[in-house]
């Protein structure tokens, strides 16, 4: 497995519901390694790092949750920042969906039909480009779904996060997947 690849796969994670799989990751280092593999500040990451410790397994679990619900799910009265693009272009599914599940099926991403998920939640689209470099589909293929699915309206997601996030942790995780998603649309060769 390639590092983009493994970056692909590990971005979903982060922008799904927490779970102790990653309270187990912020606590035992694997997403400071993440973060420094996509280039995160050091002193963000220690900064994400020392916040971790502050409270206990338990109690991160709890504040991670909380904050995912406010940003993400339920919050009165608007949801501040869904995780869908349909949401930042003409509202629910104004994103042509029929597009996105041609392009799916077009590559065998039968999961994202059968998800219980809209097509356009980010972790599909992370999960669907995973599977792209996975099967090795040329690079341009790749970044073509990443400018049209997902960097087209992430600087917006990440605008709602920043305006309305209470923690820390969904502001530096966006502004780094951002980052990251820019800095790969523009290389011409796969990152390791």
């Amino acid at each position: 497995m390639t590092e983009r690849e493994i970056i692909y796969k590990t971005f979903p994670k982060l922008f799904n519901y927490p779970d102790d799989e990653l309270i187990e990751w912020i606590r035992s280092g694997v997403l400071s390694n993440f973060l420094n593999l996509i280039n995160m500040e050091d002193a963000k990451i220690q900064e994400l790092n020392k916040w971790s410790k502050l409270n206990s397994k338990k109690e991160l679990l709890e504040v991670l949750q909380v904050e995912y619900n406010h940003l993400f799910i339920s919050s009165f009265p608007n949801i501040p920042a869904p995780l869908y693009k349909s949401f930042y272009e003409k509202g629910l599914l104004g994103c042509n969906p029929e597009q996105l599940i041609d392009t799916y099926i077009k590559y065998g991403f039968e999961d994202a039909i059968l998800s219980s998920e809209l097509p356009d939640n980010l972790s599909l689209q992370f999960e669907f480009v995973s599977l792209l470099i996975k099967n090795n589909v040329p690079l341009n293929e790749q970044q073509n779904f990443i400018s049209e699915f997902i960097i087209s309206w992430t600087k917006k997601l990440e605008n709602k996060i920043t305006k309305n996030a209470r923690l820390e942790f969904y502001k530096k995780i966006i502004l780094s997947t951002n980052n990251f998603l820019l800095d790969d649309l523009a290389s011409d060769v796969k990152i390791n």
